[in-house]
């Protein structure tokens, strides 16, 4: 049985979802975490109870979606190590979605040197999954 290689620009884009992984982790670890000390820090003033309530609740929502995200980004990481297909093309869609994000959301939330390095990140990622022949070849 022969062995495949695994392609160096794949094992990059896998460790980086790697490390993406833990760091999202770590956020939705720190928001979940989070969420209890805003609630301690709005008790204690009696009109920003209902406040406190309300950014708890986003607090733990958004630690939950991050937790979700993290989690399949590592099975994604972890696919495209193993050179399985449908982690090629996950990765492809989410570097899709990056590249829409770059294009029409950050300009609000970030600078212009973020954009351009998320839109460079999420496009090496997506053309060099979708045309390597290198990449084509080992899926």
């Amino acid at each position: 049985m022969k062995i495949k290689q695994i392609p160096a620009g794949v094992k990059a884009i896998s460790i980086f979802y790697y490390i993406c992984t833990g760091l999202m982790a770590l956020a939705a670890i720190v928001l979940l975490f989070g969420a209890g000390a805003f609630t301690q820090m709005t008790s204690t003033i009696p009109f920003l109870n209902i406040i406190g309530a309300l950014g708890t609740a986003i607090f733990v929502g958004v630690g939950i979606v991050l937790l979700g995200i993290a989690v399949l980004t590592f099975f994604v990481a972890r696919g495209l190590w193993r050179l399985q297909n449908w982690a090629r093309i996950t990765a492809i869609v989410f570097a899709a979605l990056g590249i829409l994000q770059n294009i029409s959301f950050r300009p609000m939330m970030g600078g212009f040197s973020g954009n351009i390095l998320g839109l460079a990140i999420s496009g090496l990622i997506g053309g060099y999954l979708l045309f390597s022949k290198e990449v084509k070849k080992a899926f």
